[in-house]
């Protein structure tokens, strides 16, 4: 329990490190990735929120309600942002508002008290399809020709990563919960937390590739 509880506060430090590299980085990460750039900063008001909620023994699960809509809004503004140069992204700004109304209903269905799995497990379909396509697109275009400077592929990489293995996670969430409290925090402190680990290096590799100008 002690080596689970020092993971999570290792992930909790680690998700400061592409906060520090994206502020030292913003005259480039402005141009493209701003809208990352306000989700990390979000993610780390999130996390530190999680920590006092959870040592004063509080639910904050309707917190990620909040936070599940606004980071599914930003990182599909992301997306848009850098697609719109090549393809129509019309369908991606499409997403966001029928997301909100998935949201709306999954609140609807389980209360403030449960985790939104069911829209937190729409959001992981939608943007691991969002970063399959991506790399497909890439690789079918060679719109980027040198793939590792490039801060797109590493930001690319940590969402599909984070969605893709988090996706099971969050789909049956609330299940194990109810059936194994301490399965869960087990589940939850490993799978979750390494991966979000991972998910941020990733980004913090990508924000720190951001001063080199060629990405193509």
């Amino acid at each position: 329990m002690n080596f689970i509880k020092l993971f999570v506060d290792l992930s909790m430090y680690i998700s400061i490190v592409p906060v520090i590299i994206a502020h030292f980085r913003f005259k480039y990460v402005k141009r493209q990735y701003i809208y990352l750039y306000i989700l990390i900063f979000i993610s780390i008001f999130m996390e530190l929120t999680n920590f006092l909620f959870s040592k004063f023994g509080q639910n904050n699960l309707y917190l990620f309600r909040f936070y599940t809509t606004l980071e599914f809004t930003l990182i599909s503004l992301f997306y848009a942002r850098f697609l719109k140069k090549y393809i129509n992204v019309n369908t991606i700004y499409g997403m966001i508002p029928i997301f909100m109304f998935i949201a709306i209903v999954d609140y609807k269905l389980y209360g403030k008290e449960q985790l939104d799995s069911l829209a937190i497990s729409v959001e992981s379909i939608v943007l691991i399809c969002y970063a399959l396509f991506l790399f497909y697109y890439i690789m079918k275009h060679l719109i980027i020709k040198n793939l590792l400077p490039s801060p797109m592929f590493w930001f690319n990489c940590a969402v599909l990563f984070y969605f893709l293995g988090n996706f099971f996670l969050f789909t049956f969430n609330n299940y194990v919960l109810n059936l194994d409290e301490a399965k869960h925090f087990k589940l939850w402190s490993t799978i979750h937390t390494s991966l979000n680990v991972i998910y941020n290096v990733l980004l913090s590799i990508g924000f720190w590739k951001t001063k080199i100008k060629s990405t193509r």
